[in-house]
């Protein structure tokens, strides 16, 4: 029972402790050539910094960055997507101080221009709400 305690150790240590950083994997004679197109290279430089793998596995900080990135992006996103939101809110909130609703129609005779309150108006639309 000890014996096999042991070499069930010495197996695990020698399994763990593999090929040393940077070495090369031994060449067997069914070893195929790998398309350097193919290979995750070990970083990669972007705009969110220089990310870095082992064998194709993103480290620690690569992970964070592209969970960071995607928070960023997500919180753009609701933000982009709540503006039309308010947007629409205000036109509406705007309408009712001209008359009571679906009885209302307002149509602005000149087209916008920087004085106008408006969340996403542009200066090249004839606008009429109702």
């Amino acid at each position: 029972m000890k014996t096999t305690t042991i070499l069930l150790t010495t197996v695990a240590l020698l399994t763990a402790v593999g090929l040393p950083h940077g070495a090369e994997p031994p060449t067997m004679k069914m070893t195929t050539e790998i398309p350097p197109g193919i290979i995750t290279p070990h970083t990669i430089e972007t705009r969110l910094g220089d990310l870095s793998f082992f064998d194709g596995v993103p480290d620690a900080a690569t992970v964070e960055k592209a969970y960071n990135f995607l928070d960023f992006q997500n919180a753009y996103q609701a933000f982009m997507g709540g503006m039309k939101i308010a947007s629409m809110d205000a036109i509406r909130k705007g309408l009712l101080e001209f008359g009571p609703p679906n009885t209302t129609a307002v149509l602005f005779e000149d087209l916008m221009d920087s004085k106008a309150l408006f969340l996403t108006a542009n200066t090249t639309s004839v606008y009429m709400m109702a």
